[in-house]
């Protein structure tokens, strides 16, 4: 018997030990969770976490960085890690912005225990019922005897987290509190097609994480256009993706993330930046359509060409017009006083995108569009000198100028003995303007004598080509840059192939209309860069950011109908450069 207590007794005192030092452990080793504004090495963090380890060498100190002055991202990183850390853990909050707010501490449902500001930081685990048990830090003797009105930050939160960690009873901080201060909590909700929901914080990309959750946005399928409206002030467009690259870069996307939200970015960009958005603003969403306004002085088969090219680009990028685009189109058919009123009527339609195609339409665009609309411009032979530049901002566009060296040079290539040209054009269009003096300066370095006539409108192409056939003994008539002739090309062409004149323009559509040869830049890549230029304004690129696009001057189209009519051979070296070659004239 002797024998058998002597055995025990070492054991009980070992399992006397091994319990004692456990229970040490676990009061050297509290864990704490600190969030806060104040970046990791500043005094007052520093402070804290050194005031812990003075007494608990061993703690465990989590430190999670929130952006400075925001208490709803704070109010977000609260909640998160108070779902996420085990049942003994401490939480201090400091985040105080502004100051002078009080501070506080509390329980949850668990036990754990809180130390936090009384402004609101709080809200998100109030609302959700785990808080208990508010007590104001007032008390000098859970502060080191010092005075909370006038204590250093610095001083309170060390003294103040020390106390907490020692398991005080809450009534020793300080007065009960009744009612803690809360910030605006916007619970998601959805009716019929609108959901509701808020911006829980904003991460270090400038990416907008919502709290509206995946089920919400069940009857929303991919590629739908979605309309974001912030605190009901601002809106933009964005498309629904599955990630990032579900658009182009610069473009907005929305797409739901790991913890099945909705999240808000732009690929490779930061939404937060372009629309100033921060965490705790309220955001409505809708499925929708945007309104795109289409302004032309006049419908010319180039001017056409570019708006359904651009069309068909903006359906390849998933933006239809059968499900996600309305187009409002208005044509001044050449009659420059039509233009302001125009305007007008596709402005009241409420557009979200106005695009101009042409000069005189463009210069009646920058002058009366609010430049609250972004503007783009397309079909513009000199953006500059015109006046479109520099006039409004919320501006960008695509230019088909012609480089007029390579145009002549072309010129001299299909008619090496050519030595008098002739020109009709509209001096009232600027673009035509431009193009005019362009040709007068060069037209000694090609060794050509150079005959215009000026037309004010469509219905003059007649009477000036007789006036430029009959007076002039040309060998060739250019059209270059001009929107009037351009429209007028099919009356143009009938009158020279009678005569057996060649026209050579500028625009593939111009042989399609019964020119001998034209060389341009390429009118199908300028109607796509227009679709494509759209789709990144529409999901939120900035214009001004965009680079005004230029193009070259060296895509050749013929005529063989013509060439054979009017008894032009074209020399072979050319014919098989042609990218576009017709065999029909009108």
């Amino acid at each position: 018997m002797k024998k058998i207590l002597l055995l025990t007794l070492p054991l009980l005192f070992t399992l006397s030990c091994s319990e004692d030092l456990t229970k040490n452990e676990l009061v050297d080793s509290p864990s704490v969770v600190l969030i806060s504004d104040n970046v990791e090495s500043s005094d007052i963090i520093i402070n804290v976490m050194g005031s812990i380890r003075k007494i608990y060498k061993n703690a465990y100190i989590d430190y999670i960085k929130t952006k400075s002055f925001d208490l709803y991202e704070a109010t977000y990183h609260l909640e998160v890690a108070a779902k996420s850390y085990p049942d003994n853990t401490y939480f201090v909050v400091i985040v105080e912005p502004g100051a002078g707010s009080g501070r506080m501490v509390c329980k949850d449902n668990s036990g754990r225990r809180y130390l936090i500001p009384d402004n609101g930081v709080a809200s998100r685990l109030m609302l959700n019922g785990e808080l208990s048990e508010f007590y104001s830090v007032t008390n000098s003797d859970v502060l080191e005897g010092g005075n909370y009105q006038n204590m250093s930050i610095e001083n309170f939160y060390s003294s103040a987290t020390v106390a907490l960690l020692e398991d005080k009873h809450l009534s020793n901080f300080g007065e009960i509190l009744n009612s803690p201060e809360t910030i605006e909590i916007s619970q998601p909700n959805k009716n019929r097609t609108t959901i509701t929901g808020q911006i829980l914080y904003i991460d270090n990309f400038g990416n907008c994480h919502s709290n509206v959750s995946n089920d919400l946005m069940s009857e929303f399928d991919l590629d739908d256009l979605l309309k974001i409206e912030i605190n009901g002030e601002k809106t933009f467009f964005a498309k629904l993706g599955t990630t990032y690259s579900s658009v182009g870069n610069s473009q907005n996307v929305g797409f739901i993330d790991a913890s099945l939200k909705l999240r808000l970015a732009v690929n490779v960009g930061d939404l937060s930046l372009r629309y100033a958005i921060n965490a705790g603003d309220k955001i409505k969403i809708t499925k929708s359509s945007a309104r795109i306004g289409i302004l032309y002085f006049n419908k010319s088969s180039v001017a056409t060409s570019i708006t359904e090219g651009m069309k068909e680009k903006l359906s390849e990028l998933g933006l239809s017009e059968t499900n996600f685009i309305q187009f409002i189109e208005r044509d001044a058919d050449n009659d420059a006083s039509r233009l302001f009123d125009l305007v007008q009527e596709i402005l009241d339609a409420d557009v979200d995108v106005f695009l101009s195609v042409s000069t005189p339409a463009s210069q009646a665009a920058v002058n009366n569009v609010p430049e609250k609309i972004p503007l783009v411009f397309t079909y513009v032979t000199d953006p500059k000198s015109s006046g479109i530049l520099n006039t409004r901002g919320n501006l960008t566009g695509l230019s088909d100028a012609t480089n007029f060296n390579d145009y002549l040079s072309f010129v001299k290539r299909i008619m090496p003995n050519l030595k008098n040209a002739g020109r009709l054009y509209n001096p009232y269009e600027s673009n035509s303007a431009f193009a005019q003096s362009q040709l007068v300066s060069l037209m000694r370095f090609y060794n050509l004598n150079f005959t215009s006539v000026g037309i004010p409108s469509i219905n003059a192409v007649y009477e000036g080509y007789w006036s430029l056939a009959n007076n002039s003994n040309i060998d060739a008539i250019l059209v270059a840059a001009d929107n009037t002739v351009s429209d007028g090309m099919t009356e143009l062409t009938s009158l020279a192939i009678k005569d057996k004149i060649p026209v050579i323009g500028d625009s593939f559509q111009h042989c399609e209309d019964g020119a001998l040869a034209s060389i341009s830049i390429d009118y199908e890549k300028l109607a796509s860069s227009t679709g494509e230029r759209i789709a990144n304004v529409l999901l939120g690129a900035d214009p001004d950011e965009e680079e005004i696009k230029y193009f070259s001057t060296d895509v050749i189209a013929l005529n063989t109908k013509t060439a054979a009519d009017i008894g032009f051979t074209i020399p072979s070296e050319i014919l098989s450069e042609a990218k576009y070659t017709y065999s029909t004239n009108n």
